[in-house]
């Protein structure tokens, strides 16, 4: 189907603002418009470049194949955007496929027409090249960077949502943007009944009308909420097809059982589903740990998954800013004994009314992130590290050190005693940890299984404390590869992040002039003898810790460009294995955090994108 595309639509389009109404009117009559159903080819890799094309509405896929890894998603376009131009800049063939993710409304501009364009107006080359280079300077995002336009809830389970979950979760997209949530009954009012019911098998004139009303509202909000049927009804199709990404609804409580939807989404394997799929798993208001969610999962390979009580709008607001981008992550580094530090820079964040959406981290960093995942209290998880690491310091209890200082057995039991049996699918913030793949020397992300193994494996310092075995390999501290994992939250999610690290550039110095290492006979006498001063040496924890860090430490300026915010409590005076220090390098975290939220509230951006405008203390 082709139509004229009118010189109001194109006008929309910042890349066109500025242009004269006579170029205006000659894009106009150069364009044609056309429309792309869900899951058609619009160019192919390797085949001439004959066009262009602008989206009007919808949304493409851009796709490249390779022998090794086959066919493979690398980005895409919605509305506003252009593709296909740099082959026609370049005469080269297409370097990418290019396919309609959802229905789509497309202008096309042919090759002989650009030429012309170009020749007869070349005001319009120089809006196309300041497009080219400002694209070029955007980082490509994985698929939880893609920001949506459309959304269609599905139920997930043998229940369907019920409407005041939608209402909660459009209420919380409102937060965001303008929302037009359709129901079957919204979508028959404005269009008609027979909207509903057609068949969206082929496309006809019908198909056109909803395609150029679609094309309205998308121009009207930011977002629309399709809300499907529990059944597989023409409604419920169409949602799909206009869908960018879906939202797998289902309650908590009910059997994992997938809805007859729900097959229709997870019928392709996710490397190959062309839209993006959540899941929401819904709890009672007063539920205390989600349970089996793995079960959920098993069969259901999603992007990503969310746990909400019903009615608590925090929860879904949560889900809100994971769908629109918006989502604050926290990043914990390693630092021993420092990472109390954590503590007083996340209460400081909670009171100041920031949104810890998604948290992570390495080592003694990952070891908080974990029980603020959990949904302890900041009094509860100062108590518990008090007990179990200034009462029980593990430090003192030696073994033979054949495999290391602590024996196993002790940072096994020390785990089980602050973690549980508890899962990382099963908390209600999201929560990662990455530790050191000894036996192959790869990075290791620990998203699902046991929090208190992942835990184990990411506070495994080599020499220390016993690696943790895995399928036959040796697991160690993340900290030998990462210990900032900045890079892994903007692959997770591509909200605000905010890294506080407690490793400084410079540690572990000897006494002021002194021009070899004490011999232990020297380091013993200073320290027993009442006369003198003991002299500044490392022992052999911290050696060993720092050993463990220092590959990150000089990785840091590259770490902290990633981050949007970052944070740098001044511990340098503490310890790395001193748990006595607890309770003063939780003040000492506070105080610093709270100075820089002072910061940012100054600044109009940095207030914005962490909510602090909306949330004051």
């Amino acid at each position: 189907m082709k139509s004229a595309v009118s010189q109001d639509l194109i006008a929309r389009w910042p890349l066109f603002q500025g242009l004269h109404t006579n170029e205006l009117s000659t894009l106009c009559e150069a364009f044609s418009r056309e429309y792309a159903v869900s899951g058609d080819e619009i160019m192919r890799q390797g085949a001439p470049a004959d066009c262009l094309f602008l989206v009007l509405s919808g949304r493409l896929q851009i796709l490249v194949s390779t022998e090794d890894t086959g066919e493979h998603v690398i980005g895409e376009a919605g509305r506003g955007e252009i593709v296909g131009e740099m082959g026609i800049l370049t005469d080269a063939p297409r370097s990418a496929s290019v396919r309609a993710a959802r229905d789509t409304e497309l202008a096309r501009l042919s090759r002989e027409d650009f030429s012309k364009l170009i020749e007869e107006h070349p005001s319009i080359m120089k809006h196309i090249a300041q497009m080219l280079v400002e694209r070029a300077r955007v980082k490509p995002t994985s698929s939880y960077g893609a920001l949506f336009c459309t959304l269609a809830v599905i139920p997930a389970g043998p229940q369907a949502p019920d409407p005041a979950t939608i209402e909660t979760l459009v209420a919380a997209l409102r937060k965001a943007g303008t929302v037009l949530h359709l129901n079957r009954e919204a979508f028959a009012e404005a269009l008609g009944e027979s909207a509903v019911l057609d068949d969206v098998d082929e496309w006809d004139e019908t198909d056109s009308q909803i395609a150029d009303w679609l094309t309205d509202q998308e121009q009207a909000h930011d977002f629309i909420v399709f809300e499907a049927d529990a059944d597989p009804t023409p409604w419920t199709r169409r949602c799909l097809r206009q869908a960018d990404r879906i939202l797998l609804v289902g309650h908590a409580a009910e059997q994992p059982t997938m809805s007859s939807v729900e097959r229709i989404v997870i019928s392709q394997d996710s490397d190959e589903r062309p839209k993006p799929v959540e899941l929401m798993l819904v709890h009672d208001p007063d539920a205390s740990d989600p349970s089996g969610t793995a079960r959920w999962l098993e069969t259901r390979h999603v992007m990503r998954h969310h746990h909400v009580r019903a009615g608590r709008e925090a929860d879904f607001e949560r889900v809100g800013r994971f769908l629109t981008n918006r989502a604050v992550g926290i990043v914990l580094g390693g630092g021993g004994a420092r990472g109390a530090a954590h503590y007083g820079a996340l209460r400081a964040l909670s009171d100041a009314g920031v949104p810890i959406d998604i948290i992570g981290g390495t080592s003694s960093g990952a070891a908080v992130a974990a029980q603020f995942a959990q949904g302890q209290t900041f009094q509860e998880m100062r108590d518990l590290n008090h007990e179990l690491w200034v009462k029980g310091n593990p430090f003192r209890k030696w073994t033979l050190p054949l495999v290391s200082l602590v024996s196993q057995t002790t940072t096994d039991k020390l785990a089980s005693s602050m973690y549980g049996d508890q899962r990382i699918e099963d908390l209600w913030i999201p929560f990662f940890c990455v530790s050191c793949n000894l036996s192959s020397g790869d990075t290791v992300v620990h998203r699902s299984g046991s929090l208190a193994r992942a835990v184990r494996a990411t506070t495994a310092i080599p020499g220390v404390f016993a690696p943790l075995v895995e399928d036959t390999h040796l697991l160690v501290d993340g900290g030998v590869v990462d210990n900032l994992p900045v890079d892994v939250m903007k692959d997770l999610s591509p909200g605000p992040t905010v890294a506080v690290n407690v490793s400084p550039d410079v540690d572990l110095v000897i006494s002021d002039g002194a021009k070899r290492l004490p011999s232990e006979w020297e380091i013993l006498r200073s320290r027993l003898s009442p006369f003198r001063n003991p002299l500044r040496v490392p022992s052999l924890l911290s050696i060993l810790l720092r050993v463990a860090l220092v590959n990150s430490v000089a990785r840091k300026r590259q770490t902290q460009a990633l981050a949007d915010f970052f944070l740098e409590p001044p511990v340098e005076g503490f310890g790395m294995v001193t748990p006595g220090d607890l309770d003063e390098l939780i003040d000492i975290g506070y105080g610093y955090t709270a100075e820089q939220i002072a910061r940012w509230r100054r600044d109009p951006m940095s207030a914005s994108r962490l909510l602090l405008d909306h949330k004051p203390s």
